[in-house]
């Protein structure tokens, strides 16, 4: 898996909160683009609120917000779905499992660029994510990642 963009391990931006509606805009969107473009909508989130200290649609990619006005405008939740085309309908996962799939992936690539950063040094690694090291090792299991580099 790619590490994190250089922009987010060179900014320093703070851990972001999520406003409920963040949440429902990434639950209605179809997501052609699959886990891939999830990750870069989160990324492109995070970058257009560096500053700020919670993720608001407004920060989603414009493409995404315009794609579920329009999808809103016209009585479908979902682009595509019902309204008589051919192609596959889309079924809305649960928020909660989109919640704990993008997490994952941001926890995921985060850790990855802090071990990769800290050359595995479990004690920079932790003062760095502001993590006990229990929490950190426990993630890094869950995660299968290695701190050897």
């Amino acid at each position: 898996m790619p590490s994190f963009p250089s922009f987010i391990a060179t900014a320093h931006i703070k851990r972001k909160g999520f406003s409920p509606d963040f949440f429902e805009f990434l639950a209605r969107y179809s997501w052609p683009g699959n886990v891939r473009e999830l990750v870069n909508a989160i990324e492109r989130a995070i970058a257009a609120a560096r500053h700020e200290p919670t993720l608001f649609p407004k920060h989603l990619p414009t493409y995404i917000r315009v794609q579920l006005a329009r999808a809103s405008v016209s009585g479908r939740e979902t682009p595509g779905a019902g309204d008589g085309r051919p192609g596959i309908q889309y079924v809305l996962p649960q928020l909660g499992e989109i919640r704990e799939s993008a997490i994952a992936l941001v926890e995921q690539r985060y850790l990855r660029e802090l071990v990769t950063q800290t050359k595995g040094d479990i004690q920079r690694a932790c003062r760095i994510a502001g993590l006990s090291r229990s929490r950190l090792y426990a993630l890094l299991k869950k995660y299968q990642i290695r701190t050897a580099v």
